[in-house]
């Protein structure tokens, strides 16, 4: 299961050494199993980010005695070609034949990172089209309580005279 999963897998000792690096891992981060497995995890990392990594796997040494570490982050890897990659990763720790592994489910996130920035740039350009018009603009929402105006709006719009 875990070698065709549609995102990658890598697990780590308490030394932060790679034990485990799935067919998606090796196709994402451009590494094969055999070239990677045995080398220290910050590989991955980009240089500015591995104190993160050192902290991470600190804690990691840390829990084994306790078991269960979960979390969910953003952050970026490193690929062997230099590129680097977005990416959101579950880290998982447990017992396995009694050792103490970190494994980390990790997904390509990239393509939402760029829908995420041409959802900015959109937003971006339609505030700027509302605020350089020299028209008053007034954008209500379904139960008409206004919820942007541009700024012509508010010296055109006046209270009527029975509102008080």
């Amino acid at each position: 299961i875990v070698e065709n999963a549609s995102d990658a897998i890598v697990s780590i000792n308490t030394l932060g050494t790679l034990v485990f690096f799935n067919r998606k891992a090796e196709e994402m981060f451009g590494y094969t199993a055999a070239e990677i497995l045995g080398k220290p995890s910050h590989l991955l990392i980009p240089e500015g980010m591995r104190d993160a990594e050192v902290s991470a796997v600190t804690k990691h040494r840390q829990n084994q005695k306790t078991g269960y570490l979960a979390s969910l982050q953003e952050g970026l890897a490193l690929c062997k070609n230099g590129s680097l990659l977005p990416i959101e990763a579950s880290y998982y720790g447990y017992h396995l034949n009694g050792t103490y592994l970190m494994t980390a489910i990790i997904r390509d996130i990239s393509l939402r990172k760029e829908f995420e920035r041409s959802l900015e740039e959109a937003k971006d350009f339609s505030d700027s089209i509302i605020e350089s018009s020299l028209d008053s603009i007034v954008i209500t929402g379904p139960n008409g309580t206004i919820s942007r105006v541009n700024s012509v709006a508010p010296g055109l719009i006046s209270p009527s005279p029975e509102s008080g």
